[in-house]
């Protein structure tokens, strides 16, 4: 049987994605080969479990899943497979402490050519976990992001910056000029505040809540500080860093952070200052002073680039898509399940923040942003105003039967009679979570407006 994959668009992913005429033994495909190739076989497994132990039980699901992958993988060599694809995956408890994994693999042969690029997702990767893409327009996006830090590390670590507070062309940052790598950021500055993917080769970082770095391609090519993709309603939930937040930053003498300047006084308006190919652009608010009569230039921040790398600043597409959010409400109101672990949850975070005492925050679109303590799930806060370059009615979501814009009259109906209702804010109680849903005035009427879910 032969069977042709198109070859689709897609993001990166944390997954790896091997040339598909390279094996040396048969391995677990996160993508169809883009190719035409043959389905030697499909076959069905099976493996008991006990769980035993303090380890977490979806961390011997997980061992034991790769166990039984071992296993397939001596029938797929025998079969002169060159690849194998799980098609489904099932995980059914048999007793308190006993379930057995179930799973349906395809045994792939080789393409009748090379591999050129990769091909669709598979319905599950290699670690079992279901995938799942979304069409926008005539393509298909894998909804994954590269983000290459160590994810959920304890340590976090903060080194010294000293007493250096310039900025500006050549100087750089702090002492770290523009064409730095990501690793010498790292060693400079230490664990970055938030991580966020702006697109195939950019991250943006941020150090603190003010300080915004994007590495392109693996270097520094841009450093801002203030104006920023994300709104205070986003940039709250952020953690401080007083080496940045408090840094009383200056780009001369006359323009430092806070600073205020006669108008007469600026050679220019707005304020560059270029030098080897690289400018600093100062923001600045101007208004009036001294009984209205004298303006004043009061410095509010810069952006410092290198002219022959512009970055372009703009929100994902693949932003846009609530997926994730979906995922969650089908998960949480089935009534079965008891906790989430973010690894159950089929997408990749764009963004995630540095890990806190209280837990850690993944940004999975511009309306959704989860919050973990540990491996789980601990709230969900559903909001349209995370960024600032998108209006709320273009960023609007549903949770189940709520959604934003909803009338008070219909989500008063929604939550039904047990629902408490106070001052524009509306919670419920299902077997599993707790959710708050807070509604804003809109012309004569109250509207649902954002959301914020407790998964017990």
């Amino acid at each position: 049987m032969t069977h042709t994959k198109l070859a689709t668009l897609l993001i990166p992913t944390l997954l790896s994605t091997v040339a598909f005429n390279a094996y040396s033994s048969p391995e677990v495909l996160n993508h169809y080969p883009a190719c035409d190739y043959e389905v030697l076989n499909t076959t069905k497994a099976s493996q008991r479990l006990k769980y035993q132990g303090s380890d977490s039980r979806q961390a011997q699901v997980d061992k034991e899943f790769q166990e039984l992958m071992g296993r397939i993988k001596k029938e797929a060599i025998a079969a002169n497979a060159q690849g194998i694809a799980i098609t489904d995956k099932e995980v059914e408890p048999t007793g308190p402490d006993n379930a057995t994994i179930r799973v349906e693999v395809e045994f792939i042969g080789a393409c009748d050519a090379p591999a050129d690029g990769t091909g669709e997702i598979t319905p599950y990767n290699a670690r079992g976990k279901r995938q799942h893409s979304f069409s926008m327009g005539s393509y298909s996006f894998d909804y994954s992001i590269t983000l290459d830090l160590n994810q959920g590390k304890a340590q976090i670590v903060e080194t010294d910056l000293g007493d250096n507070v310039k900025v500006g062309p050549e100087i750089g940052l702090y002492g770290l000029k523009l064409g730095a790598s990501k690793q010498q950021m790292l060693d400079k500055f230490g664990t970055p505040t938030l991580e966020f993917a702006l697109s195939e080769d950019a991250q943006l970082i941020s150090y603190g809540r003010d300080h915004w770095l994007v590495i392109k391609s693996g270097k520094l090519a841009r450093v801002t500080y203030g104006k920023s993709l994300f709104s205070r309603t986003f940039i709250n939930y952020l953690p401080f860093d007083e080496r940045f937040d408090d840094r009383q930053w200056q780009i001369t003498p006359q323009l430092s952070k806070g600073a205020k300047v006669a108008a007469e006084k600026l050679d220019e308006s707005p304020v560059t200052l270029t030098k080897q190919g690289e400018t600093v652009h100062v923001h600045t608010d101007r208004y009036l002073a001294n009984n209205q009569k004298n303006e004043v230039v009061k410095v509010t921040g810069f952006t410092l680039e290198d002219d022959s790398e512009p970055v372009t600043m703009s929100v994902p597409a693949a932003l846009m898509n609530n997926k994730a959010l979906s995922f969650l409400a089908d998960t949480l109101n089935n009534g079965n399940v008891q906790s989430i672990a973010l690894d159950d949850v089929p997408f990749s975070s764009f963004g995630r923040s540095q890990p806190v005492r209280r837990g850690q925050y993944h940004l999975f679109s511009a309306t959704t942003l989860i919050e973990t303590v540990g491996k789980n799930i601990s709230k969900v806060h559903v909001n349209p105003g995370y960024l600032a370059a998108v209006e709320p009615d273009e960023a609007d979501w549903q949770f189940g039967d709520f959604y934003f814009g909803q009338s008070e009259e219909d989500a008063l109906a929604v939550a039904g009679d047990t629902a408490f209702y106070f001052d524009n804010m509306l919670e419920y109680e299902r077997d599993n979570y707790t959710a708050k849903i807070y509604l804003e005035p809109h012309e004569d009427s109250y509207r649902v407006h954002s959301m914020e879910i407790s998964v017990y």
